[in-house]
């Protein structure tokens, strides 16, 4: 069993370094030039144009999604709201979250084309994405904090509010540090949103320039060296925000005197509101829905439509044509499946035996934590960039280079699900199988995997679901013989076919929200929106 862990966090290491390490130190050290690159970039109006709109979107969105989702998450965890409305304004404020960004940003451009289109679209969809994000964070925090600070200020005659704002928001500012910089970082590798929103309108971002100057360059070193010195660019900004952001939380963590969080069991006294104020519940409620689930529907809703114009023309035809004529879908269907099963699988089976090392002490598998969140941290298309220059002329086919994008980008998701879950089985029972005569190996799969039946559910839910719909590294990554759904839904909004694109957006939203459902039953409710 020892043996075995060894082995696979080996080989955790090994895919990690191979998939983050290896193609980042390939890509800057071959691509010359970047200085030269950079210079002329400054030069150019557009590349200040791109960064003023990434940092604006990046930082303005983690600001308003920072404040919006913990005040939300703060009101539906101190009052006591109808519980239609707070399952609704719960599931609606995460909604986003469990949806590629992609998906919300058609529906809008569907919902309310074209208005939608420019700078001011992109930062209110791409603020509802990050909102979601806000929001799982945020009621994270919750769940540990205790109640009693509030309530003692509530017995010396302050009203909810003021206890709000002078101690749980003071006590919680490393959580909210916390929670704006990982939707900053979120914000600046944003790719689909501002392609599908700003871009029309000419609005550039970063990412969308990398992928331009890549696209543009047909194979030329020019290109490319462009691309190198903005993802250089893109990469300084992002590891800057996140070392920035470790300090400060630090710093605040220590002048507040470390941890304040309550533990496992920390529990709100919910306050009891009027039932006129129950209607302030339900305001919150239909506006998420408004903003989050209506554009979702719009584009299902325009999946089935014959004339886009005739809101009424309801037909089966695009979904008969799609699956039946339209090119390279089932080609595309199963090179989404197989890399992104494979990926998800191998991070789910890497990230067990890191969790499980991790729970017996060992040092080694620090080294995976690292890599993992540097692998998640890095924005996908400056890993997609670095992926291309390290393995170009490789005997690796393009598949499995796509699922090593995926796997060291979404390994994180797997460990961070796991992690708590093994640490949270005791080792009296594992000793207690030792102790009657069983093999760790015995042990594990009779005792550990079985306890984790959910845990594993999940991390498995958690990883496929983004891959299977990724297009910010795909874009870039995927060819005429490795095109994937993400891509091939791309490429359709780009040729005007935006019905085709529905359709396939919206098969994969059902295979979602299934997914989700199958978790939440699995996991009785522990996993899951």
């Amino acid at each position: 069993m020892v043996l075995l862990t060894r082995v696979i966090l080996v080989l955790t290491t090994a895919l990690l370094v191979a998939g983050v390490v290896y193609p980042l130190g390939v890509f800057f050290s071959v691509s010359t030039g970047i200085g030269a690159a950079l210079r002329t970039e400054c030069h150019d109006p557009r590349f200040w144009r791109a960064l003023h709109n990434t940092l604006l979107l990046a930082f303005g969105g983690a600001a308003v999604g920072t404040a919006f989702s913990f005040s939300a998450s703060w009101a539906l965890w101190r009052f006591d709201a109808p519980a239609p409305a707070r399952r609704l304004s719960e599931l609606c404020l995460k909604l986003p979250y469990l949806v590629p960004p992609f998906f919300l940003a058609l529906g809008w451009t569907i919902l309310a084309q074209p208005r939608v289109y420019g700078l001011g679209g992109t930062a209110l969809v791409l603020t509802l994405w990050l909102s979601a994000l806000g929001t799982i964070q945020s009621q994270g925090f919750f769940r540990r904090f205790p109640s009693h600070w509030e309530d003692a200020a509530m017995l010396g005659g302050a009203p909810p509010w003021r206890g709000f704002l002078s101690i749980t928001l003071p006590l919680a500012l490393p959580q909210l540090l916390a929670t704006f910089t990982s939707l900053a970082a979120a914000g600046l590798a944003s790719f689909a949103i501002p392609a599908l929103i700003a871009l029309p309108a000419r609005e550039p971002v970063l990412t969308t320039r990398i992928y331009q100057a890549v696209k543009s360059s047909s194979g030329s070193s020019e290109g490319f060296t462009r691309a190198a010195a903005l993802a250089l660019v893109l990469l300084s900004l992002s590891i800057g925000v996140t070392v920035g952001a470790a300090l400060c939380q630090r710093a605040l963590q220590r002048r507040l005197g470390g941890a304040l969080i309550g533990g496992k069991g920390a529990t709100a006294t919910k306050l009891h509101l009027s039932r006129g104020k129950h209607l302030l519940f339900w305001g919150l409620a239909l506006l998420v829905a408004a903003l989050t689930a209506l554009p979702l529907a719009a584009m299902v809703w325009r999946s089935f439509l014959k004339d886009p114009a005739d809101m009424m023309s309801f037909t089966l035809a695009r979904y008969i044509y799609v699956f039946t004529s339209l090119p390279d879908v089932l080609k595309a269907l199963m090179n989404s499946a197989g890399s992104a099963s494979a990926a998800a699988l191998t991070a789910v089976l890497c990230a067990v035996f890191a969790a499980l090392a991790s729970a017996r002490g060992a040092k080694s598998a620090r080294l995976t934590e690292v890599l993992g969140a540097a692998g998640t941290a890095i924005p996908g298309t400056v890993l997609a960039l670095s992926l291309i220059v390290a393995y170009a002329g490789s005997p690796l086919p393009g598949l499995a280079v796509i699922a090593l994008a995926y796997f060291a980008h979404y390994y994180s998701h797997a460990q961070r699900t796991l992690t708590p879950a093994v640490q949270s089985i005791g080792r009296d029972l594992t000793e207690a199988a030792a102790m009657a005569g069983a093999s760790p190996l015995r042990a594990l799969t009779s005792i550990t995997l079985p306890l984790l039946k959910a845990a594993l559910s999940a991390a498995f839910v958690l990883s496929l679901v983004p891959m299977a719909s990724e297009i910010t590294m795909s874009v870039l990554l995927a060819g005429g013989d490795t095109e994937v759904l993400g891509t091939l839904m791309y490429r359709l909004l780009e040729y005007a076919d935006p019905g085709s694109a529905c359709v396939l957006a919206s098969c994969l939203l059902g295979a979602t929200l299934a997914a989700n459902a199958v978790l939440r039953r699995i996991s009785r409710g522990e996993f899951g929106i």
